[in-house]
């Protein structure tokens, strides 16, 4: 068998065990999305989750009561029972001129955004606006790896799980590089219409939420 076969099996138990079946981790998600990143309360209104890998948000979200779910990712297929509870697009975020056929009332875009060339970020942030419908909510949520706590969690993490990236050196120049180049995805969002209400960053995160209005011509 292919060593690559088997790195992406041992990948998959390992973040099964870490994520799917760990108390603790369970209880940071609720609280996460709790008080750090509030779910919508409207649980019929449309969602997607851009890189949704094999679709733990979108499992939580079903099982909170959420009904009209969507997952966009590239290289994931979801678990087979979220797969039967939402609707699954194998696309990329830096897909030029992205038509999924609808908009979505709020888009999660979740930990991915560091994993996309620089260079793509402004075509990724122009695929967001399309995603959305007039008065869409986006949700960003993405590692702080200009704090020295969040650099302290991710190597500790690391450490921990070596096996959770395949190329964690990598891994983390990319958490670095969007770092720097945050302040400029954010002012490409806004300037197609998005508006911001909720600014955080967190010690280990960054937190974005805004709500978007289409700019003519954008």
């Amino acid at each position: 068998m292919p060593i690559a076969n088997i790195d992406d099996k041992r990948c998959e138990e390992l973040y099964s065990a870490v994520v799917d079946r760990n108390p603790c981790v369970q209880l940071f998600q609720d609280l996460k999305y709790r008080f750090i990143l509030p779910l919508p309360r409207d649980r019929k209104a449309s969602l997607i989750d851009v890189g949704c890998a094999k679709g733990n948000f979108l499992r939580n979200l079903a099982r909170r009561g959420y009904t009209d779910l969507s997952g966009l990712d590239l290289d994931n297929a979801l678990y087979p029972d979220v797969a039967a509870r939402v609707t699954f697009y194998r696309e990329s975020l830096t897909t030029p001129e992205l038509d999924l056929g609808r908009r979505f009332r709020h888009v999660f875009v979740q930990c991915m955004l560091h994993h996309l060339p620089a260079a793509s970020l402004t075509d990724a942030a122009r695929n967001i606006a399309r995603l959305c419908e007039p008065g869409a909510t986006l949700f960003i949520y993405e590692p702080n790896m200009a704090s020295p706590v969040g650099r302290f969690f991710y190597f500790a993490f690391l450490r921990l799980f070596p096996a959770m990236h395949r190329n964690a050196m990598e891994e983390k120049d990319a958490q670095m590089a969007f770092c720097k180049g945050w302040e400029g995805f954010r002012r490409s969002l806004e300037a197609l219409g998005f508006r911001p209400h909720r600014v955080s960053d967190w010690s280990f995160y960054k937190c974005y939420v805004a709500t978007f209005t289409p700019v003519a011509g954008a």
